[in-house]
């Protein structure tokens, strides 16, 4: 991404007006300020900005860091090195041939990280990757089995890119969609640019006319105001913890576009908190607004997070059990926190930062 279009975009975010969302009303003068040069992402997941957007990087450090213009060590200390090390063994054991497949994080960013060997190869190791690698090859293996085209994927909710980044590493010829909030967008567009200069990624902060089906793009990235605005056909959706922070009237909005455009046999990996606790509806997945039209292929906590639920469903009616006969059964309050936050955040921490505990 060269500094010209940086600016042009950041020029354009900076008047860009949007309904602030409860949870997600984030970006403020602060981050403005720190975004409004394009050297300070050099290290934007150790400098607070993207805390919030990946996991591992506690929420409640953001406005401390961006205030303050510090960063974590890149290195992770020796409890967090046995945990994250305990994790990938396991991930070697889902996962097969099927690791080397699939890219690890490089240094951009500046991510917290460990180096590790594994079978004479160095291997870069980062919590957050490790769920990302997680979740594409469950996307990837589901495709697979199911003969699923992935001519079409959108992304609701990309985090800083990392999702889009494995994605496209396997299906070249994908066109994938992120709809995210305008600040995140620009954040995302600077990653996949640093991992893959070659992708044409079209930015839609630019109000640039787009006919998804027909114009030529590996990335496109939609702000979240705009999205009903597009209907377009596509084979997979993805939302990793996001459905479930939004404001109810947004999640019923997506909801209902998504009933709309996926298509038949397409497939929705959904991986969300059973209850989010952190905003004003406090969004339970038992609630949340599914018709009668989905076939559950995979439904389990989720591995790395056990206070997340892991769907995988494919959009039919060729069901036995309607999926909100199974939700029914889903728990009402929040599970305790999975074995990611031992060693990093004790029990009674998490439960206080969910507002569960005073």
């Amino acid at each position: 991404m060269n500094i010209e279009l940086y600016n042009h975009l950041h020029e354009i975010l900076k008047k860009t007006k949007y309904d602030k969302q409860d949870h997600w009303d984030i970006f403020d003068d602060t981050y403005y300020n720190l975004i409004a040069y394009m050297d300070n992402l050099e290290n934007f997941r150790t400098n607070g900005m993207s805390n919030m957007l990946e996991t591992g990087l506690p929420s409640q450090d953001r406005n401390t860091l961006l205030e303050n213009g510090s960063t974590y060590s890149t290195y992770y200390d020796k409890h967090e090195i046995h945990d994250i090390v305990n994790r990938f063994e396991e991930l070697v054991i889902m996962l097969g041939d099927d690791l080397d497949k699939i890219p690890f994080n490089d240094n951009t960013g500046c991510p917290r990280n460990y180096l590790h060997q594994h079978n004479e190869k160095e291997y870069m190791l980062n919590f957050d990757d490790l769920y990302q690698i997680y979740a594409t090859w469950q996307i990837n293996r589901f495709a697979n089995q199911l003969n699923n085209k992935m001519d079409i994927v959108v992304e609701i909710g990309g985090g800083y890119g990392d999702l889009a980044h494995k994605i496209k590493s396997l299906y070249k010829k994908t066109k994938y969609i992120i709809i995210d909030l305008p600040e995140v967008l620009l954040l995302q567009h600077y990653y996949l640019k640093k991992v893959n200069p070659n992708l044409k990624i079209i930015n839609l902060i630019d109000n640039i006319n787009i006919d998804v089906d027909n114009d030529n793009f590996d990335i496109l990235l939609l702000p979240f105001g705009e999205f009903e605005k597009y209907n377009f056909k596509f084979d997979m959706v993805i939302n990793m913890r996001s459905l479930g922070e939004m404001p109810k009237d947004v999640l019923n909005k997506y909801m209902k576009w998504i009933h709309s455009n996926l298509n038949i046999d397409g497939l929705f990996y959904n991986v969300n908190r059973y209850v989010f606790t952190k905003s004003n509806d406090k969004n339970k997945i038992r609630d949340c607004p599914y018709d009668d039209n989905w076939n559950v292929l995979l439904s389990k906590p989720q591995w790395l997070q056990t206070h997340l639920h892991e769907f995988m469903l494919m959009r039919n009616d060729d069901n036995k059990i309607p999926i909100q006969f199974l939700l029914q059964s889903f728990p009402i309050t929040t599970p305790p926190p999975g074995p990611i936050l031992t060693n990093i955040q004790s029990q009674e921490d998490w439960l206080k930062s969910q507002r569960l505990l005073k």
